[in-house]
């Protein structure tokens, strides 16, 4: 049984029941793609850009940053874990499937050139990597939030292939729930999308929720809770990710004892 209930959580239990059954109580390692290795290292490499601001106010040189990056990268490969909701997971395997690593791990740096020399100027950091925590209606909520900007903006970094289309911003989940996280009445959250593209771009998107926005992400929380109290967890094999490229847990949920 879990202990408390985070957005990661949330948003795997909203896309696949069964997979978040798999992954957070039964607990079974699974491989992770390279674009998520690409992500943590990427992730690693501006928390400690911004943590060098707030205790030294200034930016660390490129090369630091840099730095950060490919030892972290090179760390997750032989270590084989990955940071996940402040724990470190064990990673059975990074499966890159067509990709080339090293032309993953390049696109990384080149991302971060263009974040350090184009968005990074621009922020205030105020806090960096730091857990929230909070009860909502007796159920323990956690959020782990990248930065916090001093005039209280919470961001996000994001490394993605694809701009996110108007549907899924309006349905992000995240904004939500860190908003309920933080006092559930309104929340200025801002997305720092790092594009992977044949010309790589930084855009900052911006999302506004308001007290109602919360207030609806807050019964979710309550019906998702009581569900897992429940303890029945059914498969969505209606989305693309319920197949045996997307899902790590596809042969898991495909035995005949599955579910």
């Amino acid at each position: 049984m879990i202990n408390h209930l985070s957005y990661s959580q949330l948003n795997q239990f909203a896309k696949c029941q069964k997979a978040y059954e798999f992954r957070y109580l039964d607990k079974i390692p699974a491989p992770v793609k390279g674009e998520v290795l690409r992500g943590d290292a990427y992730h690693k490499a501006l928390a400690y850009a911004y943590s060098s601001m707030v205790i030294y106010k200034e930016a660390p040189s490129i090369d630091e940053v840099l730095g950060v990056y490919s030892d972290n990268w090179d760390k997750r490969l032989r270590d084989k874990i990955i940071i996940d909701e402040g724990e470190e997971i064990y990673l059975p395997a990074v499966d890159f499937k067509d990709k080339d690593p090293g032309k993953l791990k390049d696109e990384g740096i080149e991302l971060l050139k263009i974040y350090y020399h184009t968005t990074l100027p621009a922020v205030i950091p105020r806090e960096v990597e730091v857990k929230k925590t909070t009860t909502f209606e007796g159920i323990p909520l956690v959020s782990y939030i990248d930065l916090v900007t001093q005039d209280g903006t919470i961001c996000e970094h994001k490394v993605s292939a694809r701009n996110f289309s108007n549907t899924e911003l309006q349905k992000d989940l995240q904004s939500l729930f860190y908003g309920l996280v933080l006092g559930g009445n309104e929340i200025d959250f801002h997305i720092h999308q790092a594009l992977a593209l044949k010309k790589p771009e930084i855009k900052v998107i911006s999302i506004k929720r308001s007290k109602a926005d919360i207030d609806w992400i807050g019964r979710m929380v309550m019906a998702v809770w009581k569900q897992i109290e429940l303890g029945v967890f059914s498969p969505s094999p209606a989305g693309y990710w319920c197949s045996p490229d997307f899902c790590p847990y596809w042969g898991h949920c495909r035995m005949p004892e599955g579910f």
